[in-house]
């Protein structure tokens, strides 16, 4: 397996001292650039390094954002079938 990128490690990063963020976010406290943080959280999230939670509303964006977090240091709800 290949050893994590910069930008990976960064992200990583960010996520564990600030916690759950977006993307705009994320990009912000890792200094790195908008479109390579979408695609490394994309890469992370299929490697199952990060969690992609419930999207949310932003001021001055029309659609719902994804929020992103470390596995581990969230909460998820149980399926509806373990629940009962």
């Amino acid at each position: 397996m290949r050893p994590a990128g910069e930008i990976h490690i960064a992200l990583r990063r960010a996520l564990f001292k600030h916690g759950p963020g977006t993307t705009r976010q994320l990009a912000r406290v890792a200094c790195t650039g908008l479109a390579v943080t979408r695609h490394t959280l994309d890469n992370m999230v299929r490697a199952r390094k990060a969690l992609q939670l419930e999207p949310r509303r932003e001021p001055g964006v029309k659609r719902p954002v994804p929020v992103y977090a470390l596995p581990g240091t969230v909460q998820l709800p149980l399926p509806l079938e373990v629940r009962a």
